[in-house]
């Protein structure tokens, strides 16, 4: 059986989204899960021969994570509507898909992640 269990290390790239971002590129985002739902649903077989593939070691099995939060409203000089928070396997997925996105604020680790956000998407994927 192949391991998802998610890591207190797991790194997420950090996001702001300003008011025009959000009628642009943050619309984008759901893109990516409806992308992955057809890909899934289109290729049942090769998910689940990836799935198997990960249990015997020859895919790695993970979490494709992004959540979402408040911005700090204290800095009057950066305004933001939303910060999302994407683990590695969304940003590879962002790019792989060509979805635009603002530029990175910072890194975190999954232990440093603020409490309390909310969940954008999360899917299981299969890189080999």
């Amino acid at each position: 059986m192949y391991d998802m269990t998610p890591r207190p290390d797991d790194i997420f790239s950090v996001r702001g989204y300003s008011p025009s971002d959000i009628t642009g590129a943050m619309l984008n985002l759901p893109e990516l899960s409806s992308r992955l739902l057809r890909e899934s649903l289109e290729s049942a077989q090769q998910v689940g021969a990836s799935a198997a593939a990960a249990s015997q070691g020859q895919a790695k099995a993970s979490w494709l994570e992004i959540y979402f939060g408040l911005p700090d409203f204290s800095d009057p000089a950066q305004p933001l509507a939303s910060v999302l928070y994407f683990n590695q396997p969304a940003l590879r997925l962002c790019v792989k898909y060509d979805l635009a996105l603002p530029a990175e604020r910072e890194i975190l680790r999954r232990s440093e992640l603020p409490p309390n956000l909310g969940t954008f998407v999360t899917f299981p994927v299969f890189e080999s």
